[in-house]
């Protein structure tokens, strides 16, 4: 009887551990899948507002926008403040 009793638990213990290594690898996949998802949209996103920035500090589309960056570039705060005041009011 006793070795019915251990055969069994070891049954059971064995049983329990491949279950949670099952389980572990589920999670494992999930999580890398879940991640790579997250840097796809990440890097999606990231393109749209890449190319938005690049699109507003083109000096080529306004010379303002050419003063703009030189003053950005010489830490002119003033002067960018008067050049962006009017680009600033309309985005607010």
């Amino acid at each position: 009887m006793l070795l019915i009793v251990a055969i069994c638990s070891v049954f059971i213990i064995l049983v329990q551990r491949q279950h949670a290594d099952k389980i572990a690898k589920i999670i494992t996949g999930k999580n890398e899948s879940a991640s790579l998802l997250a840097d796809t949209l990440l890097s999606e996103i990231s393109q749209g507002y890449k190319k938005r920035i690049k699109a507003f500090s083109n000096p080529a589309a306004s010379p303002s926008r050419e003063r703009m960056v030189r003053a950005f570039a010489e830490r002119d705060r003033e002067k960018l403040f008067q050049l962006s005041n009017s680009l600033f009011t309309v985005l607010q």
